[in-house]
């Protein structure tokens, strides 16, 4: 099988292709490490058996890969080829239970190790759903960002809207990417705050 690789604003991170099979089929799914990977997915837990391997993040039909900075692809590259190529060729699960039954925390904020107090308040807040603005926030950020922010690798998700600030996370290629600031405050930021003037600023927890 022909697995595509397509680079990513961070030059840390490349997206893996694997023709039309899909990956995630109703959320993404971001390991920051392989504890949180052998709690979901087998192939997850090869991928970060590979040398320098530091983060993987599944997409709707995409992996993305992150290296260590100061790793070379060359080197990496051919065993997340052959890992990747291994499972499909073979048909063997991805996951490892029904996707509807992973716990929602292993692709979310919720599942980061240590949280600050500021972070751990703005995420105890209560999203009001039936707001108008909460509502449309999530529409736009839905329909106009999660695509572009999915063909570069990552994924975004709405956390809050708390006096005037979206609160997001960035998954994937868009984590620690250097330019995903610029995309952020340059792009999101300014797109919100033009259709929906309740939006101050927007800013990744």
């Amino acid at each position: 099988m022909f697995v595509q690789t397509q680079e990513t604003p961070n030059s840390n991170a490349l997206k893996f292709i694997p023709g039309n099979i899909p990956i995630a089929k109703d959320k993404t799914y971001d390991f920051p490490d392989i504890e949180y990977a052998k709690k979901v997915s087998r192939l997850a837990e090869k991928l970060f058996e590979i040398n320098d391997v530091k983060r993987v993040f599944f997409g709707s039909n995409f992996i993305t890969v992150t290296k260590d900075e100061n790793a070379d692809w060359m080197a990496i590259k051919p065993h997340v080829f052959a890992t990747i190529v291994e499972y499909m060729t073979n048909g063997w699960a991805i996951f490892l239970d029904d996707e509807s039954k992973i716990d929602a925390e292993f692709a979310s904020i919720n599942s980061k190790k240590e949280i600050d107090s500021r972070l751990k308040e703005i995420l105890d807040k209560s999203v009001d759903m039936e707001n108008k603005v909460v509502k449309e926030i999530i529409a736009l950020i839905d329909e106009r960002v999660k695509p572009a922010v999915a063909m570069d690798g990552g994924d975004i998700n709405f956390i809050n809207f708390v006096d005037g600030i979206v609160y997001v996370e960035m998954l994937g290629a868009c984590s620690g990417c250097s330019s995903s600031g610029a995309t952020l405050k340059g792009g999101i930021e300014t797109m919100l705050k033009h259709y929906i003037p309740e939006v101050e600023s927007v800013e990744a927890i």
